[in-house]
């Protein structure tokens, strides 16, 4: 019996497992619970698509990185520069 578990490719496993939920939802009920997985499952394809779409225009509108190579001559004033508080 554990081989027939162990395998969803097994037939009989699969079948098992329909009459399981004909027997939970009723001969009525499936095309209803089908439905709404249905409905389900295109929402979240569409929730991923949209959210990839967001994040390629978030992606393409942001400014690209700027590498900042500074030198001391640009980050800071040279200490030979000449100092206007000389008295004269």
């Amino acid at each position: 019996m554990p081989l027939l578990i162990t395998s969803l490719e097994n037939p009989v496993t699969i079948l098992i497992i329909l009459v399981i939920i004909l027997i939970l939802f009723g001969a009525k009920r499936i095309p209803e619970v089908m439905h709404g997985l249905g409905r389900g499952l295109s929402e979240f394809k569409r929730g991923a698509r949209e959210a990839e779409q967001d994040l390629h225009r978030s992606l393409s509108s942001a400014p690209p990185a700027e590498e900042t190579k500074s030198t001391p001559t640009e980050s800071a004033p040279s200490a030979e520069a000449p100092s206007e508080d000389k008295p004269g």
